[in-house]
C-alpha cells in the first residue's frame, strides 16, 4: 500500500471486530514498503491496539507485509482475540472510539505535529476521489493571505459600497444566467 499516493482506511472501520486495526494494518504494510509518506506506524494510536492484542509492532508489520486482510483477520482473532470476551472488545472499541490526545501530553505534541504538514497532490482516497490541495501550509498560506485582504477590503472600501456591489455581482449574474438560457437553441 503506497500511502503518498492514497489513504488508511479510516480508523472508524472494523476489522476482525476492532476500529482502529485495518487503518494499522494499512500502514504497517505501507511502512514495510517504505511507502508511508506522512503518516507514522506505531504511533500512539496505534500503540494501544498493538497492546491490546498483545503483539509487537515489528511482528504485526512482518505479518502485515505478507498476507492479505482475509489472513490477517483471521490471524489476529485465532491468535489474539480468543482470550478477549465480547465485552471486553465493545470496551475497547467504545475507548478507542472517544479517544482524543489530552492537550500538553506527548500524543498532543505528535498529532500536532502531523497537521501541520498535508497530503500530496493527486492522493486518493480510498473511494477513489482524487484530492487536489498539494499541501496544508499553502492553503494556510492562502487563507492568511485572502483573510488580509477581506481585512483590506473591509477597511478600505465603507460597508454601504460592500453591500451594493455584492448587489450587482448577483444581479448581473442573474442577467447572465437569463441571457444564456435565452439564446441557447431549442
Amino acid at each position: 500500500m503506497n500511502l503518498t499516493l492514497e489513504y488508511p482506511r479510516s480508523a472508524k472501520e472494523k476489522m476482525a471486530g476492532l476500529v482502529s486495526l485495518g487503518r494499522m494494518l494499512d500502514k504497517a504494510r505501507a511502512a514495510a514498503e517504505g511507502s508511508l509518506g506522512d503518516y507514522h506506524y506505531d504511533c500512539p494510536h496505534d500503540k494501544p491496539v498493538l497492546a491490546f492484542l498483545g503483539v509487537d509492532a515489528p511482528t504485526f508489520k512482518d505479518k502485515a507485509a505478507t498476507s492479505s486482510d482475509r489472513e490477517i483477520e483471521a490471524w489476529v482473532r485465532d491468535n489474539y482475540l480468543t482470550a478477549k470476551s465480547p465485552a471486553e472488545i465493545s470496551a475497547f472499541n467504545e475507548e478507542r472510539e472517544s479517544w482524543r490526545a489530552e492537550p500538553g501530553t506527548e500524543s498532543a505534541a505528535f498529532f500536532e505535529e502531523l497537521r501541520r504538514p498535508s497530503r500530496p497532490t493527486g492522493r486518493t482516497s480510498r473511494r477513489g476521489s482524487i484530492c487536489s490541495t498539494s499541501t496544508r501550509s499553502a492553503s494556510s498560506n492562502t487563507r492568511i493571505l485572502k483573510a488580509r485582504s477581506e481585512r483590506v477590503e473591509r477597511a478600505v472600501t465603507p460597508v454601504s459600497l460592500r453591500s451594493v456591489s455584492r448587489e450587482r455581482a448577483c444581479r448581473d449574474e442573474k442577467q447572465r444566467a437569463a441571457t444564456s438560457l435565452w439564446r441557447q437553441p431549442a
